[in-house]
């Protein structure tokens, strides 16, 4: 057998692509290649955020084949727009009631009439001081239950407790006064 190379490769644009390739004498046996979905965009104005909750919402319901809940972790500096974030998609859901930060109740739920999610819970875990104190708001049983969508900022502070497979989003104030998000799909 003559040399054999593994190729990984790389980054495109703001995708993250990764191409795996066996090379032999010259002969590519197999290519794979898997996209990580990382979305990176900005937001001048509150409608733009809208927009951006909009295009995510639309793509989790495409994807959504799972015997759990889907969680969504905003993470973020005080201020970002997590909250912001949430009334957008609260908004395009119709929900009636206010949402707003859950800072101090620490967890709101929401009812649905819609043919996926039947409740959408809020959480603010910035004043939970570890894993154990989410656990015992019963968060087993809340993403265990696929007709649940729950959006929990601060995910950071309860990790331990936080399902593998959630989508990320990270948002950022730009120098600009705008918001950066950072969107990563499961």
């Amino acid at each position: 057998m003559t040399d054999q190379h593994l190729v990984i490769l790389v980054e495109e644009d703001s995708d993250k692509l990764i191409e795996i390739a066996l090379e032999n004498s010259g002969a590519i046996f197999f290519v794979l290649k898997l996209k990580y979905m990382i979305n990176k965009i900005v937001s001048k104005s509150q409608k733009e955020t809208e927009k951006i909750a909009k295009e995510f919402l639309e793509k989790i319901l495409g994807s959504k084949v799972s015997k759990s809940a889907c969680v969504v972790g905003l993470s973020g500096d005080l201020g970002t727009g997590k909250t912001t974030f949430t009334q957008a998609i609260s908004k395009i859901l119709k929900i009636k009631r206010k949402v707003n930060s859950p800072t101090f109740v620490i967890m709101k739920r929401y009812s649905l009439k819609h043919k996926i999610f039947k409740n959408m819970f809020h959480l603010d875990a910035y004043r939970l001081k570890n894993a154990q104190e989410l656990l015992n708001l019963g968060w087993k049983e809340i993403i265990s239950n696929p007709e649940h969508l729950v959006f929990i900022e601060w995910p950071e502070n309860v990790k331990k407790a936080m399902p593998k497979k959630h989508h990320k989003i990270s948002i950022k104030h730009t120098k600009e006064g705008h918001r950066s998000f950072k969107i990563k799909h499961i």
